[in-house]
């Protein structure tokens, strides 16, 4: 019986705690996941306070990290993408 309870459990957090403890890390910007061919540019009352321009997963340091978790709803993230080589499109 023990079995079935530890099977269950581990079922529970594998496929459920998990994916929303990243999608929540993930909101509150401890990282980023930058895909290839586009860049994140982090906007904060219309002035670029930060870029990402290497495709890959990004973590956030505290020296990083100019807004607390509390203002990082004011932030904009803006994304910019090439198509075909085309290069960034400009603002």
């Amino acid at each position: 019986m023990s079995t079935l309870v530890v099977i269950f459990v581990t079922f529970f957090a594998l496929w459920i705690i998990v994916p929303v403890f990243l999608a929540l890390t993930r909101l509150f910007g401890w990282y980023a996941i930058v895909q290839e061919r586009t860049c994140r540019v982090y906007v904060l009352f219309g002035k670029v306070v930060g870029t990402l321009t290497e495709p890959g997963l990004h973590f956030s340091s505290r020296r990083n990290r100019r807004v607390g978790v509390h203002h990082q709803f004011l932030w904009k993230m803006l994304r910019a993408g090439s198509s075909a080589g085309s290069g960034i499109p400009p603002q």
